[in-house]
């Protein structure tokens, strides 16, 4: 975990938690090269309709520079 960030606690009937922003690394061997992926998370909780929804989306942050030899993924979603 890089940093996490308090969320106000309710707003229209949904509950927000912390976001987390997470480095997760993948090593990989030849012919493949190490993947690393920064990732920003936060959970919402719909009252009114009982869901419960993850919310995932690339991120930057000071203490995750790219690597040399490292291949920096994104992913969609």
């Amino acid at each position: 975990v890089l940093e996490k960030y308090e969320r106000p606690a309710k707003k229209n009937n949904k509950q927000y938690f912390e976001t987390v922003i997470t480095l997760e690394s993948y090593p990989f061997t030849w012919p493949m090269h190490s993947r690393d992926f920064v990732i920003a998370k936060s959970v919402i909780r719909d009252e009114e309709n009982g869901m419960c929804f993850i919310v995932s989306k690339p991120a930057e942050h000071t203490k995750a520079p790219e690597r040399k030899g490292t291949v920096r993924g994104l992913h969609y979603g």
